[in-house]
């Protein structure tokens, strides 16, 4: 279900880790909703009466959307070997099932998700900069979202506060293609080094509880500055019907960042040879 992009990319990265495979695309489709699919979700009470709003006071729920989101994936000295253009690095995919409720979601299983992918790197939630979340605008499922985060994210030494926005605030729910729509998102964003917005959030939900993170929710486009000694980084979540979650770590293209900070420091050295 609203999993399907993540657990094909999991799959992916597995054979690609193996050896299985040297290429794999993966990724999701969502082609026009059905009747019974929305009739389905009209019944579980999922679907909003206007808009998409995740994080909002007024968030109601989701609206629904299509769309594609597929992904080449290559062992990172391969591509480089072969000159392809690096758009991010997957560095971990964590994955559960708590399969407690069709529709329900638990804080424990997304726990999970973000911990074995935690386990899968050699570096802290606290240097994460940007969290796209699964965010459907549904008021359980925000608040859940949120819980489940802070339980990683809120420990340790935080430089500046966790940023988290939704592709689906854009987009609506694009179910099977709704992790490709936010690992795309996010990957644009490292390369261009800017943390996306949110759109539709008029009045931040109270009950989230942020700023025990901390975290903060932006509603426009600002610079994301490279962290000093290390690369920028991002967590992608997706959590699908009958407890399936995934949570994916993913950083900019080491080159990308090298490549930037050299001429970084070009240029301050030629802003410092003026005269005096």
């Amino acid at each position: 279900a609203c999993a399907s992009s993540l657990a094909a990319l999991d799959v992916a990265v597995g054979a690609l880790r193996s050896g299985a495979a040297d290429f794999a695309v993966a990724g999701g489709v969502e082609l026009a909703c059905t009747t019974r699919d929305m009739v389905l979700c009209s019944a579980l009470g999922l679907l909003s009466h206007s808009r998409n709003a995740p994080f909002d006071a007024a968030a109601d729920g989701f609206t629904p959307g299509d769309g594609c989101g597929l992904f080449l994936l290559k062992r990172y000295d391969d591509a480089r070997r072969d000159g392809d253009t690096v758009h991010g690095v997957i560095r971990a995919v964590g994955a559960s099932n708590d399969a407690k409720s069709l529709i329900a979601p638990d804080v424990a299983g997304q726990v999970r998700a973000m911990q074995r992918a935690f386990a899968q790197v050699d570096f802290e939630p606290c240097t994460v900069d940007y969290l796209e979340a699964h965010g459907t605008g549904t008021k359980v499922g925000d608040r859940v979202e949120i819980a489940a985060a802070a339980r990683l994210y809120a420990g340790g030494p935080r430089a500046g506060a966790l940023r988290i926005g939704s592709a689906k605030s854009f987009f609506g729910h694009t179910f099977a293609a709704a992790g490709s729509a936010g690992l795309l998102r996010t990957l644009l964003a490292l390369r261009a080094g800017t943390l996306p917005p949110n759109t539709l959030l008029r009045t931040l939900n109270p009950a989230l509880g942020l700023a025990a993170i901390p975290a903060e929710i932006a509603t426009r486009a600002e610079p994301w500055p490279r962290p000093p000694g290390r690369p920028r980084r991002a967590a992608v979540s997706s959590f699908g019907t009958g407890g399936i979650n995934y949570h994916v770590l993913v950083e900019e293209d080491p080159a990308h960042r090298e490549h930037h900070e050299h001429r970084e420091s070009h240029e301050n050295r030629e802003k410092g040879s003026g005269p005096r």
